[in-house]
C-alpha cells in the first residue's frame, strides 16, 4: 500500500512505526472495531493512538520525537528501496 511513498522524503514519517500495516490489518480493524462500534477515531497501529495523544498533551514532546521518527522512517524507507541505511 505504501509502495508509492518509498521515493519521496516527506513520507518519511509514515513508515516510522514499529511495523507497516497490510491489508489485512486494515480490513480486520473496520470489520472488528469500526463497524460494530462507530468509533469516531481509531488510530492504527494502537502504538501510534497513543504516540498521538502524549503529543497532544505535552506538545513540546514532539520537537524532540519527531526527528527520531523521521530517521527511523528514513532507514525504513531506504531498506525497502534496496538501498543501505
Amino acid at each position: 500500500m505504501l509502495d508509492l511513498q518509498l521515493h519521496y522524503g516527506e513520507a518519511e514519517l509514515t513508515f516510522s512505526g514499529s511495523r507497516l500495516l497490510t491489508p489485512d490489518d486494515v480490513v480486520r480493524a473496520i470489520v472488528d472495531e469500526v463497524l460494530p462500534r462507530r468509533p469516531l477515531l481509531l488510530a492504527l497501529p494502537r502504538s501510534r493512538a497513543w504516540l498521538a495523544r502524549i503529543a497532544d498533551l505535552f506538545p513540546r514532546t514532539s520537537h524532540w520525537i519527531e526527528p527520531l521518527l523521521r530517521k527511523i522512517g528514513r532507514n525504513r524507507q531506504r531498506r525497502m528501496r534496496g538501498e543501505p541505511a
